[in-house]
C-alpha cells in the first residue's frame, strides 16, 4: 500500500474522520493516497493496539497483529464497496471503528487464512455492528484510546515544532518539551532551564517560563484545531478534550 508524503495534497483534504475516510477509499490517485496517509497517521497505532490486545486476551499470538492491521485497512476501511454501509449517523467513529475490528478479528482466527475472513464484496463488517452502537470500555478498549491519544499527541507535537520553527521560534520549543515533556516526576526549574538554553535578562527564570508558554499556547490551539477537523464540531471538540485529561 503505497503511501506517498501529501505535501501540498494534505491541505486539500476533508478532515473530519468521515470525510477523510470517503477520500481515502476514492478512486486511486494523489488525493486518495494523501488521504490514506493521514487517516493511517490517525489510526494505525490504535488499531495495531487494539488488535494485539485482542489477541493476547484471547490467547493468541500477537505477531499478526501488524498483518492483520495493514489487512484491516485495505480490506475492511479502504474498500469502497465495503464503506457504503459506514454511516456516521451510527455514532462515534472510533467506537464503530472498534466495533468493527472486534468482528474482523474475531472472523480471522477462524480461519486457516488469517486474514481471509470469507466476506461476500455486497457485505460489511459495519452491517454487523448492533444499532446504536454501544462504546467497548474494557481494558483492551481503554488500549486503543491510549494509542490514540498517543497519535493525537505525536501529530500535536509535530505541528508546534513546524510552527515554531516557521515563527523562529525553537528556544521556546525547545524550552517547552523540557519542562513539560521532560518524563521525570520533577521537571527542571525555570532557572535550570534558563542556563541550560541561555536565557538571559534580568530575569532569566522568568524570561524562559514565557518563552515556554509561547509554544505552550501554540499547542493549546494546535490541538483544539486538530479535534475540530476530525470531530467537525466545537461541542464534540470540547468533549473530547475533557475526556483526553483522563490519558495525560
Amino acid at each position: 500500500m503505497p503511501m506517498p508524503s501529501p505535501s501540498g495534497t494534505q491541505s486539500r483534504l476533508p478532515s473530519t474522520s468521515w470525510t477523510l475516510l470517503t477520500v481515502a477509499a476514492g478512486e486511486y490517485g494523489e488525493d486518495s493516497l494523501a488521504a490514506r496517509q493521514e487517516f493511517l497517521s490517525r489510526y494505525l497505532r490504535p488499531v495495531d493496539a487494539y488488535i494485539r490486545g485482542i489477541l493476547r486476551r484471547r490467547g493468541a499470538d500477537d505477531s499478526q497483529a501488524d498483518h492483520l492491521s495493514i489487512a484491516f485497512f485495505e480490506e475492511k476501511i479502504f474498500d469502497p464497496t465495503l464503506l457504503r454501509a459506514a454511516d456516521p449517523a451510527r455514532g462515534r467513529f472510533r467506537d464503530l471503528l472498534k466495533q468493527a475490528l472486534r468482528f474482523y478479528v474475531s472472523t480471522s482466527l477462524r480461519k486457516i487464512d488469517p486474514i481471509a475472513d470469507g466476506t461476500r464484496p455486497d457485505e460489511s463488517v459495519w452491517d454487523k455492528i448492533p444499532d446504536p452502537v454501544e462504546p467497548i470500555e474494557d481494558v483492551v478498549g481503554r488500549e486503543f484510546d491510549s494509542a490514540w491519544v498517543r497519535a493525537l499527541l505525536a501529530r500535536t507535537l509535530d505541528r508546534v515544532a513546524e510552527t515554531c520553527a516557521r515563527k523562529q521560534q525553537q528556544v521556546h520549543y525547545d524550552l517547552f518539551i523540557a519542562r513539560y515533556l521532560s518524563g521525570s516526576e520533577k521537571p527542571p526549574s525555570w532557572n535550570d532551564l534558563a542556563r541550560r538554553y541561555e536565557v538571559t535578562g534580568e530575569s532569566p527564570g522568568k524570561a524562559a517560563r514565557e518563552l515556554a508558554e509561547t509554544a505552550k499556547r501554540h499547542f493549546r490551539e494546535t490541538i483544539w484545531e486538530l479535534l475540530i477537523d476530525e470531530l467537525g464540531s466545537e461541542v464534540l471538540a470540547a468533549q473530547e478534550l475533557e475526556a483526553l485529561k483522563a490519558f495525560v
